[in-house]
């Protein structure tokens, strides 16, 4: 029987073959578009990236329009998706068309776990 971390990294293999497409840009506009993760630190940590990269990032998707940053006290920064941002994203996901052959292994892989 396999053991719950081996049915872990079967599943972020097959989520992988799919959604690893996904650069970190969108994972970005993702985070802040469908989780509502929008402080620095916690997209740091959900990224596994520094944060001198993250405001790389950042920069780099402000310049395009994609996010806008706001800060709270002169201290705290949030970034908000813009409307362009949120276009984008959902031309990614729609380009994604998983068959619903895979869908369903993955449904069943995530089931198990």
């Amino acid at each position: 029987m396999e053991s719950f971390e081996e049915k872990l990294i079967k599943t972020k293999i097959v989520i992988d073959e799919y959604v690893g497409c996904f650069s970190n840009d969108y994972k970005f506009l993702f985070l802040i578009d469908k989780m509502n993760i929008n402080q620095p630190k916690q997209i740091c940590e959900k990224l596994n990236m520094a944060k001198s990269n993250l405001a790389l990032l950042a920069s780099k998707l402000k310049f395009l329009r994609y996010i806008s940053q706001t800060k709270i006290n002169n201290k705290e920064i949030l970034y908000n998706i813009t409307d362009i941002g949120k276009r984008k994203l959902q031309e990614k996901i729609e380009k994604l068309q998983i068959s619903a052959e895979k869908q369903e292994l993955i449904a069943k892989i995530i089931k198990n776990l």
